[in-house]
């Protein structure tokens, strides 16, 4: 039986901007489209994107960016031995490959992503695809873009975290502290301030992540519970978070609390408000 592997998909949301002298208005499907079939030369990379029909799925286009590399390749190494000998690439005419594959469903305008860490990364994938069209000057001289993905913010969710009324539980945590420092640098007020201390401690430390946690007692014992003004700001600052350049950063956001309408369940609320990952299971 072949084993099980599990992969992770960011769910996002595409978002450009465009500069242009007319009213022309420029969609994620729109720079697809343009991209397919194209092979682009980014940061040391080749990257080939490839765009498919989906029979199955209305209003969605699925596809992959495969990623060659022929730089720094890693050696292999001889399980009995240890010891390490260069991989028998031709540099000149052979690149290791890495797939990144994806769905987009141009009515909900969400992007479903596979992660791959050797493959192509989000981030990556925006620059490299606006300046690609902003180089066109044949095609696109009066239509320039920016592009960007923004984790989505589960709506319903953050409108239930605010409307708890007794919160026992604040969960969140953060990747790249060097870039939250530097985003944060003068800003000390609510979640940012904590953050920014974090980081500082994180980047000393060369952690590649940090975590925030603040969790009350029960309620015999703690009767309001955390500071439902402070919670409520930290959860504001979050969904400004969400919507700016931090937005790859913020990788978990969970509250835990009790609800004060009669007809919600008097049970403990668990609250995750970033719809940013989910995992597959493929064979």
């Amino acid at each position: 039986m072949t084993a099980r592997k599990k992969k992770y998909v960011e769910v996002l949301t595409p978002r450009v901007k465009c500069f242009s002298n007319s009213q022309s208005e420029i969609t994620f499907l729109d720079i697809l489209y343009y991209m397919s079939g194209k092979t682009v030369s980014y940061s040391d990379k080749e990257y080939i994107v490839k765009t498919y029909g989906c029979d199955n799925l209305e209003n969605c286009i699925e596809g992959i960016i495969v990623t060659g590399q022929n730089k720094d390749i890693p050696p292999k190494r001889n399980n009995q031995t240890g010891e390490f000998s260069a991989l028998s690439v031709d540099i000149v005419h052979e690149k290791l490959s890495f797939g990144n594959a994806f769905l987009y469903d141009n009515k909900q305008n969400v992007l479903y992503y596979e992660r791959n860490k050797n493959g192509c990364f989000i981030d990556t994938l925006a620059k490299f695809f606006a300046q690609n069209w902003n180089q066109n000057e044949k095609e696109h001289k009066d239509i320039k873009i920016e592009l960007d993905f923004i984790a989505i913010l589960r709506k319903g969710e953050y409108e239930r975290a605010i409307k708890l009324g007794y919160y026992k539980e604040f969960f969140a945590e953060f990747t790249n502290p060097k870039a939250i420092l530097e985003e944060m640098a003068d800003d000390n007020s609510s979640l940012y301030g904590i953050s920014k201390r974090c980081a500082i401690e994180a980047v000393k430390a060369k952690s590649d992540r940090f975590e925030i946690k603040m969790s009350a007692f029960s309620k015999q014992v703690n009767k309001d519970g955390l500071s439902i003004r402070t919670i409520k700001d930290y959860l504001k600052s979050v969904r400004s978070l969400l919507k700016g350049p931090m937005k790859c950063n913020v990788e978990k956001v969970r509250i835990k609390g009790y609800s004060t309408d009669p007809e919600d369940t008097s049970s403990i609320q668990a609250i995750d408000l970033v719809a940013d990952v989910f995992s597959l299971i493929s064979y």
